[in-house]
């Protein structure tokens, strides 16, 4: 996911995902991420797998548990559909303001602020960071479990909230870099380190296993359905750097093209995951980096797969830090602040992000929660209420009957993803077996 604050952050900058991870045109894009040339189809299609393909993968399997055979694949299949929806009723949008304004949207936001004001604008940016906040707390709660798979895998001991505090300091001083431009070199190490643990866990799943009850699901209980639901969206979510990546490109028209591309890419990443995960560890199957030691406590390949995982998730941790910590300077400071209020901020955000780690006992309830809110308003209600704002007088009857559909069917999701999810988090957080902060 991408997100910006209203003075710097440019695609050329950086970019973000779900799970917090940033690419930078220049070292990997070459010549075709360039101001002159701009961003090819095959170039936007490329930035949309690396921004959204994120932790949301590691929880496919987990949600095929819940859910069964059937219902997992198509709410699969329906998650993605949904993700080239968003994307081409976002490219229309884009295109409505670039026809009727003098530059291109660049930001999500400006979307919000030609349908609807300034107000418009503030509640896009209120839920831009809201996600942000869940993935800092996501992928801190990530780092810290894989920390604590490798200090067992070794045969060593480490509590909950001491890994949790070995991250956060280890945090500390990487998040006095101000500038995004000073950790390039660590962000394009990003992308390569979510594939290669998802690789490597793959690889290391029980063999020869029979899962004669794969078709049935592990609960048929509403709460379990929504969070398997939420989880799946997820996987798909991070449009709000769609019209950036559509303001590079050289030829804007085609994005709809890099959506579907990218799309079907992510899609057969998400089926292959899921389908092996499943296949192999049925009704069992937890989130890939959550078995690992019970499968096997020995492999090294465990301690690989994770280290790298927590190298992915710091590098998504620094980013994500640096542009909430930058809107709370901003706001706190204004734009000229000293390196000791820096400082403050970042203890901040560490301490919150520290907090939350603690009291939530599972990545799986928390990624559920973050797609059943801001994430389903930034994919689907807050495009279709832009589009209902500016788009209306060109759509056909039949246009707006199927946008009024999906809003519908979105806030129910909305609706009963937050309920659901919300009462899972705090059950979650009250039956914690530890209980927060304790070892």
């Amino acid at each position: 996911m991408y997100y910006e604050d209203d003075k710097s952050m440019e695609l050329h900058t950086s970019l973000l995902d779900d799970s917090g991870t940033v690419e930078k045109v220049g070292p990997w894009a070459g010549a075709d991420a360039s101001h002159d040339s701009g961003l090819s189809t095959f170039g936007a299609a490329g930035f949309i797998v690396s921004i959204i393909l994120g932790l949301g993968v590691l929880g496919i399997p987990w949600a095929f548990a819940q859910v069964g055979w059937g219902l997992g694949l198509f709410l699969l299949l329906l998650s993605a559909c949904g993700s080239i929806y968003s994307g081409f009723l976002i490219d229309r949008l884009a295109s409505h303001v670039t026809d009727n304004s003098p530059l291109p949207p660049r930001k999500y936001a400006e979307l919000g602020e030609h349908a609807f004001g300034v107000w418009g604008k503030r509640v896009v940016r209120a839920t831009q960071y809201s996600f942000l906040a869940g993935c800092i707390v996501a992928v801190q709660l990530t780092a810290a479990h894989s920390l604590h798979s490798v200090v067992t895998v070794l045969h060593g001991h480490i509590c909950p909230v001491t890994a949790n505090t070995i991250i956060a300091l280890a945090m500390l001083p990487i998040m006095q870099l101000q500038k995004l431009e000073e950790i390039t070199p660590v962000a394009v190490m990003g992308v390569v380190m979510i594939l290669l643990p998802l690789i490597l866990y793959l690889s290391q799943l029980p063999r020869g296993v029979s899962h004669t009850d794969n078709n049935v699901p592990k609960s048929s209980d509403l709460a379990d359905i929504a969070a398997a639901t939420t989880t799946l969206c997820f996987a798909y979510q991070g449009q709000t750097i769609f019209p950036e990546i559509r303001s590079e490109m050289s030829a804007p028209e085609t994005f709809p093209r890099a959506v579907v591309s990218a799309t079907t890419l992510m899609t057969a990443t998400y089926l292959v995951v899921g389908i092996v995960g499943y296949v192999r560890l049925g009704p069992s199957a937890a989130y890939l980096n959550y078995w690992d030691n019970e499968t096997n406590p020995t492999a090294p390949r465990t301690v690989a797969a994770n280290i790298m995982l927590i190298i992915h998730v710091m590098t998504g941790y620094t980013i994500n830090g640096n542009v909430m910590n930058q809107a709370i300077a901003e706001a706190a400071f204004g734009r000229t602040r000293s390196r000791h209020a820096w400082f403050g901020v970042t203890l901040l955000t560490l301490a919150s992000s520290w907090s939350l780690a603690n009291a939530i006992p599972t990545l799986s309830l928390l990624i559920a929660f973050i797609g059943a809110t801001c994430g389903v308003m930034l994919t689907f209600l807050i495009p279709i209420a832009c589009g209902f704002k500016l788009l209306v007088n060109s759509w056909s009857s039949q246009e707006i009957v199927g946008h009024s559909i999906v809003a519908m069917l979105a806030i129910v999701v909305l609706g009963v993803g937050t309920y659901t999810t919300t009462h899972n988090l705090i059950n979650g957080m009250a039956n914690h077996t530890k209980g927060s902060f304790s070892c």
